[in-house]
């Protein structure tokens, strides 16, 4: 309405901020390689195919690569950002792991982390997690930690990249909800988010296997990563009705606001 308009205030990019593509289509995942700055997404747009596309620090493109398989025999069927999740770089950033959701010949749907080659696009391996969602691979590249289902039950598990043996890290009972889980550079210790009584928090899987809060605010915070120096951690977090970059030392209750976004995408 006129009313409306009149008394809306345009929210002006704060000049920190640059648009390196300006358009990702609808719907995106993304992430970071600290080795070298290149960014992975996963996107796709209303006239636009699901594509892996892999960015230098500079912006340019080191590859595209179309995810939407057609012909019979398709390794995978189900390729939408939407249902992937924990897409996380080696500390090299020669490789790029992430789970998909698929369906299988039953109609039933299972969870496989895919190995690729963040040269290349080329998807390496996979491997069948059942009902999983993502996490990150480990520091030094020989497992990943992702998120087990079991009905309504959600556990941290390491999967060994070389054996395919799984180890449970939490033994959670009752109905609880993770996600987005961390390992930290040193890979003792794993930060995720958790559905408490408020809403989702930050929570700390220590080296000994014990659990803390990290946050009991219940503002959404999530998808929590480690910075350099091991002692801090970076993640969203709502302020003034959007999803804001925060971060913290880890066990220091006093969280800062590190970046002032028009909306989260």
């Amino acid at each position: 309405s006129a009313d409306v308009k009149k008394e809306l205030v345009k929210r002006e990019r704060p000049a920190t901020q640059a648009v390196v593509v300006p358009e990702v289509g609808y719907i995106a995942r993304m992430t970071l390689s600290p080795q070298d700055g290149a960014t992975a997404l996963v996107h796709t747009g209303r006239e636009e195919t699901s594509h892996l596309t892999v960015r230098d620090r500079d912006g340019s493109v080191r590859f595209s690569r179309n995810l939407t398989l057609l012909l019979p025999g398709r390794e995978w069927i189900l390729s939408g950002p939407s249902v992937m999740s924990g897409l996380s770089f080696t500390r090299d950033g020669s490789l790029l792991y992430l789970v998909a959701v698929d369906v299988d010949s039953q109609s039933s749907y299972l969870s496989r982390l895919w190995r690729v080659d963040a040269r290349t696009g080329e998807v390496l391996r996979t491997w069948e997690i059942g009902d999983g969602m993502g996490g990150s691979v480990t520091p030094d590249g020989t497992g990943y930690v992702y998120i087990d289902v079991q009905g309504d039950t959600a556990n941290l598990v390491r999967l060994n990249l070389e054996s395919g043996q799984t180890e449970p890290l939490t033994r959670f009972e009752g109905h609880i909800s993770l996600g987005a889980p961390a390992v930290s550079p040193d890979g003792q210790r794993v930060v995720f988010s958790m559905r408490g009584p408020a809403g989702w928090d930050l929570a700390l899987l220590g080296q000994d296997g014990s659990v803390r809060w990290l946050t009991r605010d219940g503002l959404f915070n999530y998808s929590a990563r480690w910075m350099d120096d091991d002692l801090r951690h970076a993640w969203h977090r709502r302020a003034e009705r959007r999803q804001q970059d925060t971060h913290a030392e880890v066990g220091n209750p006093h969280a800062q606001r590190a970046a002032d976004h028009r909306q989260h995408d």
